[in-house]
């Protein structure tokens, strides 16, 4: 869990992430990694069956949402940060836990997929997608 000292470094980490959408600033994962490699591994993620998969996954899914709902005091009031979100599900069981805020990364094609449950379930002042 990443934890922010105040709402200035909150906003600091906005303005980092917002800098990255838009083109401003360039992620070290580029400068690291080889660019098929990367678009394979966000290929598989990005299959609605690959997500299906996880979902279904009775014993993975419900341990994830008992971590975070039985630790409730640790996402209260508190701004999270869920990186390589795929559906969002984590997302949602941190705001079910109490978060202020989620901020849902997601760097395959799911993230639009993840914005509509989102949308759907009216959660889009709560969750922020970032397709990163």
């Amino acid at each position: 869990m990443v934890k922010f000292a105040n709402e200035k470094s909150v906003q600091e980490f906005k303005d980092l992430l917002g800098g990255l959408q838009k083109g401003d600033k360039k992620s070290k994962f580029k400068d690291r990694t080889d660019e098929s490699s990367a678009t394979q591994y966000f290929q598989f993620y990005g299959y609605l069956s690959q997500q299906q998969n996880m979902l279904q996954d009775y014993v993975r899914t419900t341990t994830f949402q008992r971590a975070i709902l039985d630790n409730h005091g640790d996402f209260v009031g508190k701004v999270v940060l869920d990186v390589g979100a795929g559906s969002g599900i984590l997302s949602f069981f941190a705001v079910q836990a109490g978060a202020k805020h989620v901020y849902a990364v997601e760097g395959s094609c799911m993230a639009r997929y993840c914005s509509e449950l989102i949308q759907h379930n009216k959660y889009q002042d709560k969750i922020t997608v970032i397709k990163g």
